[in-house]
């Protein structure tokens, strides 16, 4: 079977050759245009999957016609580009048999569709849950923000709570662990940058050695954010 993952197409040509060379099929995502030009092009920005199931926007739903997928519409059509929250409609994480989101924001379509599925969903105050929150196995996670932690932690999830702030993405102060990070595999977590260069490094190394999971680095840079690798 292909493996196949999505990316932004604004991914370094490093990183990309690296994720083929594993043995990947690369969807590049392109930039979406009712989203700010830093994240058009970010895939936990504009799409999720549960379990088989993808959501996507409309804009981008023909680039997986061989996949389950239900499109969303992006709403506030008279606006240009979409602002927080309208922005987040897509932006969740599933760790497990849990989907962590902000309720308020998150797409009914999809909410409703992991309830019928058996999920459990965590409530977040932070909006921009996936790309906060870097999935370590079916119950463990990395992220910098205490709302998930907090929320996580109760709901049994093992977390790792990291400092904010050291990963790069262009046009904001800093990006987020989820955003610069994917599950290639069951075992095996990449980051796009050397996980070397962050404060933390050595408690997410040892946190991931602890549940089994491989590290793999992309490129030597500092990490940066281009909205998550998500694997089809």
């Amino acid at each position: 079977m292909t493996k196949t993952l999505v990316i932004d197409r604004r991914m370094s040509n490093e990183s990309k050759d690296k994720l083929k060379n594993l043995g990947y099929s690369l969807i590049e995502m392109p930039c979406i245009s009712c989203l700010e030009k830093p994240v058009s092009a970010h895939p936990d920005m504009s799409m999720m999957k549960i379990k088989e199931q993808l959501f996507v926007y409309d804009d981008i739903n023909n680039m997986f016609t061989n996949f389950n997928t239900t499109a969303i519409s992006r709403g506030h059509e008279a606006k240009r580009v979409l602002e927080y929250p309208d922005n987040v409609a897509l932006n969740c994480a599933v760790v497990g048999d849990r989907i962590i989101c902000n309720t308020k924001y998150a797409s009914k379509q999809e909410l409703e569709y992991a309830e019928n599925m058996g999920l459990t969903i965590i409530h977040v105050n932070q909006g921009y849950a996936k790309c906060s929150v870097c999935v370590v196995s079916d119950n463990a996670i990395i992220t910098e923000d205490e709302s998930i932690a907090s929320e996580c932690t109760k709901h049994g999830i093992d977390v790792l709570k990291i400092s904010k702030g050291f990963v790069k993405l262009d046009g904001y102060d800093y990006g987020f662990i989820g955003g610069c990070s994917g599950l290639l595999e069951e075992k095996l977590l990449a980051f796009n940058g050397n996980i070397k260069l962050h404060p933390d490094c050595m408690q997410i190394t040892d946190f991931c050695k602890m549940h089994g999971v491989d590290i793999i680095c992309l490129n030597n840079e500092q990490l940066y954010d281009v909205g998550s690798i998500i694997r089809l």
